[in-house]
């Protein structure tokens, strides 16, 4: 299975992708919902279709080093139990860079992804897992990190990629909820 450079975790089991959001709503494992922001904050709220054991991973947007490559958003990975319906608002970081978090709010707290404004990586809070972005280096971008099927990298390739340096895009936040048990 490849990771966020190539064809996403959770897409060769029957996931479904559309623009830029995408997933299966039907109860069944895998994939529920995965998007990414582009240019643009989006904010919305993500419906637990049945009870049971997710992941979350959640990406912070990458960064323009002013004069280097750009530091890398973090990543910040959470397993826990939703409800049927159980609703989990969340915003997710464009690749702009002005810094913006990606974050989503549970039931007992909230899960943040922090995105850089420079050539250092950011930092995540919230999740049971969370790592810090890469730092942008010379004219190269710092690398998103992986943990568990979610592959990071650099630019706008990936998400939360810093840009190399002097003209390339960062990557922008994003948000993969899979459903891994009952």
């Amino acid at each position: 299975m490849q990771g966020l450079g190539g064809l996403a975790p959770g897409l060769n089991r029957g996931a479904t992708m559309s623009g830029n959001k995408g997933g299966t709503n039907d109860g069944s494992y895998g994939v529920k919902l995965m998007r990414t922001a582009g240019a643009t904050t989006v904010s919305d709220t993500f419906t637990a279709p049945s009870a049971g054991l997710y992941r979350v991973g959640l990406y912070g947007a990458g960064a323009i080093g002013p004069s280097a490559g750009g530091g890398a958003g973090a990543l910040a990975v959470r397993t826990l139990r939703l409800q049927k319906d159980e609703l989990l608002p969340y915003t997710i970081a464009p690749n702009d860079d002005t810094g913006t978090a990606s974050t989503i709010t549970f039931r007992d707290g909230v899960m943040t992804a922090n995105a850089p404004t420079g050539a250092t990586g950011a930092t995540a809070t919230g999740g049971d897992i969370n790592l810090t972005g890469g730092n942008g280096s010379g004219a190269t971008g710092g690398a998103a990190p992986s943990y568990d099927g979610l592959v990071g990298g650099s630019a706008a390739f990936t998400p939360g990629g810093g840009s190399n340096h002097p003209a390339g895009i960062p990557g922008s936040g994003m948000i993969i909820i899979t459903k891994i048990g009952d």
